[in-house]
């Protein structure tokens, strides 16, 4: 029986056939059995080899909204679907035909458009001789069942769908993963575009060619830099392209992936064989938000892109483009180290020949005043004995007074000469300074006490603020330093005022310190006070080389020690020398 517009009728469950004795209406039947089919829940009817209804229940005929009178005795395709021969599919065709229980799904519309599904199974009545005579049908909705089944189907689609999406995606990583390590073995650009171009002809699947074009400095047209298997309808890349002039730089300008298929496609490709069309893909190469030049890829005659590689070639058009602005970097940096390291080679030949040139300038300084020095002293020499003679022959005051005048002016004169040639070893590192153990303040003790003259000793004050001050230095060195401080002190401040001496310990290191009470310093002088030749422009002239803090500065540096001053306009100075504890 066809109840709606049918499906496909399949094979039911083989079921225990029901068996009548006539193919006529059965007769003499229970008043039992009526009441058990109209209390069924489902529809039942029973159909004979003629296709005419024979019993209906009341379930079927209230759902099909009809009289159970209206159907007995009617052909049931004529009666519900207005045939003039049975359904193809009906399942009570196919169990008259085969003597086998039969199902079907028929589909339908209920009365506000909605999907319906009834299941039919069809079981044979037999008769006594084994004929199928009559057949059962079970009508029953399936309309949630089937919707259930199509949601399941949806999702099972979905779901391969997805899967095939999955598969592509990482298909595309993989090849892009391998483009990726593939151009990271290298940093140049011509490498890097030679690798990416190869490895994008395999990406493409049947590439014929394909070349790489990159902006030229001016930003308006393309310049061929990479191709490979430029052959055939293809031009061999060797000339520029203006933007504008061919899909590629259409590419470049917009930014997106061009697809063409055409026998030519601007300047990038010459005109093609009759009748042979040509897929062309373009590709942006960007790097952030600028483009850096398009890929061309010319696949062969016949063949298309595959499908879902254009989302393929913007990932990697974006990637070729990072690699290529990364390989113009390193391009760019190594250009510019090599001219900085020949700018640096230069320098340091320049510097290297300005130190030879100030060695040599150094020991003929140092020779010239070695000789001077010596041709100075020779003199003064007999100076100081002529005057100790003429001391002899003349005894008057007049007499002492010259000779002690000549003594100290031969003195200072000798000392300025000494000055002058230890600061030039000095300076040059030819001045080998002693290193031994020693205590500073027995040395600074006996420099107050016996160093200076009566009356300036009477200015002198000493503080020391510790038992013992053990350094490493040249004694003598360490005196004339020292020396020359308080000489200073003495030499500049007022003769009524006191000069003094404070030794104390600062940490690792020990500390003297000279404070005067004289004119002080300008501040704006005050880095200079240890340059040589070097004079306050407040301080009066008292002679001598101006070196004297020169060489205090260079023999305490050069036994790991430093110097400072502190100083007031109009209150004194403060000279400070460190130097470090053994």
């Amino acid at each position: 029986m066809c109840i709606y517009g049918g499906v496909t009728a399949r094979p039911a469950a083989p079921l225990a056939p029901a068996r009548a004795g006539s193919a006529g209406p059965p007769q003499g039947q229970p008043a039992w059995s009526d009441a058990l089919i109209d209390g069924l829940p489902s529809g039942i009817s029973i159909i004979d080899r003629d296709f005419r209804i024979q019993r209906v229940n009341q379930y079927l005929a209230t759902w099909l909204k009809r009289e159970p009178a209206e159907m007995v005795g009617q052909q049931c395709y004529r009666l519900l679907h207005a045939r003039e021969t049975p359904c193809t599919d009906c399942p009570s065709a196919i169990s008259f035909r085969t003597g086998e229980p039969a199902t079907t799904v028929h589909a339908g519309l209920d009365a506000e458009g909605g999907a319906t599904h009834a299941e039919i199974v069809s079981l044979p009545i037999r008769d006594a001789s084994g004929q199928v005579v009559l057949a059962l049908e079970s009508v029953r909705d399936v309309s949630e069942r089937e919707r259930h089944l199509a949601q399941l189907a949806d999702v099972v689609q979905h779901l391969q769908a997805s899967e095939e999406q999955l598969r592509r995606r990482n298909e595309e990583l993989e090849l892009l993963n391998g483009l990726l390590v593939r151009t990271g073995y290298t940093m140049g650009l011509d490498a890097v575009l030679t690798t990416m171009l190869a490895g994008a002809l395999r990406m493409a699947g049947g590439a014929a060619s394909g070349a790489i074009y990159l902006l030229d400095a001016s930003g308006r047209r393309l310049q061929p830099r990479a191709s490979q298997g430029q052959e055939g309808p293809f031009l061999p890349c060797a000339q520029s392209v203006r933007l504008g002039q061919c899909s590629c730089a259409e590419a470049a300008l917009g930014g997106r992936v061009v697809v063409t298929t055409s026998g030519a496609d601007g300047a990038c490709r010459a005109a093609a064989a009759p009748g042979e069309a040509h897929t062309s893909v373009a590709v942006p190469l960007a790097s952030s938000d600028h483009v850096l030049g398009a890929l061309v890829i010319h696949l062969q005659a016949g063949r298309a892109l595959p499908q879902g590689r254009e989302r393929l070639f913007e990932l990697l058009g974006r990637q070729m483009g990072i690699a290529i602005e990364n390989a113009q970097l390193f391009q760019r940096t190594d250009t510019q180290l090599h001219g900085k390291l020949a700018e640096l080679t230069r320098a340091l030949a320049a510097v290297e020949q300005e130190r030879a040139r100030a060695q040599a300038s150094e020991r003929a300084k140092e020779e010239l005043v070695t000789m001077v020095s010596h041709d100075l002293r020779s003199p003064l020499s007999v100076i100081l004995s002529d005057a100790s003679d003429h001391g002899r022959t003349c005894q008057d005051e007049g007499c002492r007074e010259s000779r002690q005048s000549i003594r100290r002016s031969v003195r200072r004169a000798s000392t300025m000469l000494s000055e002058v040639v230890d600061s030039a070893r000095l300076e040059a590192g030819r001045l080998d300074l002693r290193h031994d153990p020693l205590d500073l303040v027995p040395l600074v003790r006996e420099l107050v006490e016996s160093d200076f003259p009566a009356s300036e000793r009477g200015r002198l004050r000493l503080e020391v603020a510790l038992e013992a001050a053990p350094v490493v230095g040249d004694r003598s060195w360490l005196e004339r330093a020292l020396a020359n401080v308080v000489g200073n002190a003495l030499k500049f401040a007022p003769a009524d005022t006191p000069v003094t001496l404070r030794l104390a310990r600062a940490g690792a290191e020990v500390r003297v310190e000279v404070v005067d009470e004289g004119p002080g310093i300008p501040a704006d002088e005050l880095p200079l006070i240890f340059q040589r030749h070097f004079r306050a422009s407040n301080a009066q002239w008292t002679g001598g080389s101006g070196l004297g803090l020169y060489i205090t500065r260079l023999v305490v540096e050069t036994l790991g020690g430093q110097v400072a001053v502190q100083s007031e306009l109009g209150r004194g100075s403060a000279i400070r020398l460190t130097l470090p504890l053994r």
